[in-house]
């Protein structure tokens, strides 16, 4: 795999798997220039076409994309802020059709959207929390689009927390949220809270299990005292939650560990995974594929993407 932008310019992209699009997205949070800052790698048709946001609406003179999602016609749904000169600023979704033209701005004020998951069906899941003054004490933090924008669900509501909305914002500290459509159901991990929540693509709540003692039990492991830090996250065949997760260990060299690990869809037991035919998984955990194969994006040689799918090792 080529780098996705210009070999310069591949410094401080981020990576998303998309497991129903079977596709790698890279993106640029914050871009002010007029070049390509998202663009899609599937993994049956190779790289798709560079999308230049910040080229394409009129006015822009800086954008933020928190988020991007692969929609059923090999299009980009991103969520973005958009900064215009002096102090204006929206908050939207943009839609991109398959070959790069831009379709749709879709300005959701006074929703901030952090995520963003697609279904098969092209229905539109954002995690967010409202900016405006008037936002009430307790109000939706997942809002449903229909594909053409209009809002047909609303759920997750803000006092389900102990913090409420600001359960949405994250730091250094508290890792990053994860959020995506598995077929018949919503996968979000609440990263400062440690909560894994499913729901079915109406909104009711399926299940959700909180994830602290378990990852205090990882850590334990393999010497921590901290836990275990999160990093990405995928959905297994059973229900179960595939993790790669980073440990700092409490040895005088504090020296840094990751483990990926199969927890029990209830959060009670954990396993660590190995891959089949291999001694040790090597990149970044992406997410799922078909059949169970575990995504890696990991480095040729020369530096170069290389997208790696695993199977695991069956169990001693």
């Amino acid at each position: 795999m080529q780098p996705p932008f210009a070999a310069d310019s591949y410094r401080g992209v981020l990576v998303k798997w998309d497991p129903i699009a079977e596709e790698v997205i890279f993106y640029r949070s914050t871009w002010q220039e007029r070049s390509p800052a998202v663009r899609g790698y599937n993994v049956a048709r190779g790289f798709g076409p560079s999308l230049s946001p910040l080229g394409d609406v009129p006015g822009v003179t800086e954008i933020s994309i928190w988020d991007v999602a692969s929609t059923p016609d090999g299009g980009k749904a991103i969520a973005v802020v958009l900064s215009y000169a002096p102090q204006k600023a929206d908050q939207a979704i943009l839609l991109y059709g398959p070959t790069g033209v831009l379709r749709n701005v879709w300005v959701t004020y006074p929703y901030h959207h952090h995520r963003l998951a697609v279904d098969r069906l092209g229905y539109i899941y954002a995690f967010g929390h409202r900016v405006d003054s008037q936002a009430p004490a307790q109000y939706p933090l997942l809002i449903k689009y229909s594909p053409r924008g209009e809002v047909i669900g609303e759920f997750l509501s803000s006092d389900s927390f102990p913090s409420g909305s600001d359960v949405v914002e994250t730091n250094a500290s508290t890792g990053e949220h994860s959020f995506f459509a598995a077929d018949s159901s919503l996968v979000l991990f609440i990263a400062p809270t440690k909560d894994f929540l499913r729901f079915d693509l109406e909104g009711r709540l399926l299940g959700r299990v909180e994830l602290n003692s378990v990852l205090k039990r990882i850590g334990s492991s393999v010497g921590s005292s901290d836990g275990a830090e999160v990093l990405s996250l995928g959905l297994g065949g059973d229900g179960s939650l595939l993790a790669q997760l980073r440990v700092w260990r409490d040895n005088p060299a504090g020296n840094l560990v990751f483990v990926v690990a199969q927890l029990s869809p209830e959060g009670s037991s954990w396993k660590p995974l190995k891959p089949a035919g291999a001694e040790a998984f090597t990149g970044r955990f992406l997410g799922t594929a078909q059949k169970g194969k575990l995504v890696f994006l990991d480095r040729n040689v020369a530096g170069q993407p290389l997208l790696r799918r695993h199977d695991v090792a069956p169990a001693p």
